[in-house]
């Protein structure tokens, strides 16, 4: 139902956003930040974060709102792995609570990026708010673990 409202309020900006946020180098775009911070970032996600992402998504194995309710309209071609946790939002709180380690100054700014980047996947019908929330809460503890890596590299 939840993601059934979101979508009565969807528009083109939000679509478009949808399909430009499909790819990681597209969404680290967004955080507009140096190119050496993007490749450690690409690096470490690619490497790390994302085995991890991938490995609690076959625990949990949770079905995707759309195959549980036809009337959730596809804006993507739809992922072909579990929803639970979101892969995107993880990704995304991750670099933002990562870069918050480097620049504290734009923090705020950087969760909201995270945020808007997040919830346009519950606007794609791909996932429910509570795959977003966990992975906020992943991204965070990721975030304390890898930020020496970030930072020192």
């Amino acid at each position: 139902k939840d993601i059934l409202k979101l979508q009565k309020n969807i528009d083109e900006d939000i679509i478009r956003n949808i399909k430009e946020e499909l790819y990681l180098e597209n969404i680290i775009e967004r955080f507009k930040i140096t190119n050496r911070d993007s490749n450690k970032l690409i690096n470490i996600i690619v490497h790390y974060i994302d085995p991890i992402i991938m490995n609690l998504k076959e625990k949990y194995n949770r079905v995707r709102p759309y195959k549980l309710e036809k009337k959730i309209k596809m804006y993507i071609d739809p992922p072909k792995h579990p929803s639970y946790p979101s892969g995107h939002s993880t990704q995304v709180y991750f670099i933002a609570y990562i870069l918050s380690y480097k620049y504290p100054n734009n923090k705020d700014k950087y969760l909201e990026i995270a945020s808007k980047i997040a919830k346009n996947r519950e606007y794609a019908g791909v996932h429910y708010s509570s795959d977003t929330e966990f992975g906020n809460e992943i991204a965070k503890i990721l975030s304390e673990k890898f930020k020496s890596k970030f930072m020192n590299e």
